[in-house]
């Protein structure tokens, strides 16, 4: 990507997307973007701050079904790990909710 993302776009940096939700320049002049990412949201995280300068290469633009995939890994890793706590109790024997 050779010019910075814009506000609403969808972006791929190394393996996680996210969404732009603002674009600043710095006293500098440097980009900064302002990106909620999918994993940040299943970890209950805030946005992140990226400087888009230090390697604009590195970001790409990327699709709804790309951002939708990985909400849905996500969703498969996080239902798998409750089905193993859950499975943890039922093998100790204790299945009564207390």
């Amino acid at each position: 990507m050779v010019s910075p993302p814009q506000v609403g776009e969808i972006i791929r940096l190394r393996s996680w997307h996210g969404v732009v939700l603002d674009v600043f320049t710095n006293e500098v002049g440097k980009t900064i973007l302002r990106v909620q990412t999918v994993r940040n949201i299943f970890r209950r995280l805030n946005p992140e701050f990226i400087e888009f300068d230090l390697a604009p290469e590195a970001i790409e633009t990327a699709s709804m079904a790309e951002l939708e995939a990985e909400v849905a890994n996500y969703e498969e890793v996080l239902q798998e790990s409750l089905r193993e706590l859950v499975g943890h109790v039922k093998r100790n024997g204790d299945s009564e909710v207390r």
